[in-house]
């Protein structure tokens, strides 16, 4: 029995085709998807900074010390690099498309209650919250590069 040899390297008869870098035609998200799926992924990097940048307004605001303030930035960034890891290995089991949406729907949801929030506290959890969030997105760009791109192009991303 030989496998058909799709990598272009020509396998010797009878072992497995190399897979590990080849791609279908089908796999390769369509031009529409692959925009908003880069735009929402940037989101959860450009909400770090926007809340960077923002804190000296929100202290001022919320009439918080410099040093209670921090913790909406920290808060957001801890959850990200705690969770991130946990939930590439989750997307590997249950799907990348599930982590992924469920990340973005989660972004959504503390986006409305960050906004929303009154005190430093509740703005502060509602960012932990977001951060989850936000991890999911970000767990999955590797995935997401690897979707986007042909295996033409994966040299360049």
């Amino acid at each position: 029995m030989t496998y058909n040899d799709t990598s272009g390297r020509g396998a010797s008869a009878g072992a497995p085709p190399d897979t590990s870098h080849s791609m279908d035609s089908d796999q390769v998200l369509p031009l529409p998807q692959r925009c908003w799926a880069i735009a929402v992924a940037t989101l959860a990097v450009l909400d770090g900074a926007i809340a960077n940048i923002a804190l000296p307004t929100i202290a001022r605001t919320l009439h918080a010390s410099p040093a209670d303030s921090i913790w909406v930035v920290n808060a957001y960034q801890l959850t990200i690099t705690m969770s991130l890891l946990p939930l590439a290995s989750l997307g590997d089991r249950i799907g990348y498309r599930r982590v992924y949406l469920s990340g973005l729907a989660l972004f959504t949801a503390s986006s409305f209650a960050c906004a929303l929030s009154g005190p430093l506290a509740e703005l502060t959890l509602a960012r932990v919250i977001q951060g989850f969030g936000a991890a999911g997105l970000m767990s999955m760009n590797t995935a997401l590069i690897r979707h986007i791109s042909t295996i033409c192009n994966s040299g360049a991303a």
